[in-house]
């Protein structure tokens, strides 16, 4: 008999999926209805509050990876979008989703991230040297506009689903949960241990991927 591991493993496969087609279709929309904004993190927010911090991580990964398909500089933007995964499963387990005004700080983090490190980033990517005549200063203004709309949405409609999805969907795709129930207090200590060696080596290695990619 298949264990629960084994059993659920379609489900994380397949929100894993879901995850990345709604960030490029969440993309998609963005860039012909409103080309500042991005869009392509709700699956990202999804997959991680849903799943925890590995699938939420691999759906940001795998999304920028095919977008720079078309678009090299978009694996430098990984990085970003791992991060709002792993700020996502934190603020998840708080339930900071469900919860009014925690809620802000998602939006407060999820901004930081995309407008404020993006912009370093799209910066440093420029060679530190003002293009058409933007500085960093209006360029980083700019960004954190466009992004605070951005995540305002994306909590939105994220706290959204949350909120109506069955709590029989949660269980079934909470990632942490699939652990025997029975392990000690021992073992859920290394196990928590393992998890988090578990997230920073991903981060790196989908940062270090990014770069040589591009």
């Amino acid at each position: 008999m298949m264990n629960k591991k084994a059993r659920n493993a379609p489900v994380l496969l397949a929100v894993i999926a879901a995850g990345t087609a709604l960030n490029l279709a969440g993309s998609a929309l963005a860039t012909a209805v409103w080309p500042q904004l991005y869009f392509d993190s709700l699956g990202t927010v999804l997959a991680a509050a849903l799943c925890s911090y590995i699938p939420g991580i691999l759906v940001g990964f795998i999304t920028n990876m095919l977008k720079g398909i078309t678009d090299h500089v978009s694996f430098y933007y990984s990085s970003l979008n791992v991060l709002i995964a792993i700020a996502a499963a934190y603020f998840s387990r708080k339930k900071m989703f469900r919860r009014f005004p925690q809620i802000l700080l998602p939006v407060v983090v999820f901004t930081s991230i995309g407008g404020v490190l993006g912009s370093v980033l799209t910066w440093f990517l420029g060679g530190g040297v003002a293009v058409n005549g933007v500085t960093f200063a209006e360029q980083l203004q700019s960004d954190c506009l466009a992004d605070l709309i951005d995540k305002i949405a994306v909590v939105g409609v994220a706290a959204i689903v949350l909120l109506l999805l069955p709590q029989s969907v949660h269980d079934r795709c909470n990632f942490d949960g699939w652990r025997d129930e029975r392990a000690t207090e021992r073992a859920h200590i290394g196990i928590h241990s393992l998890n988090t060696r578990i997230i920073v080596m991903i981060s790196a290695a989908t940062v270090l991927v990014a770069v040589v990619v591009a």
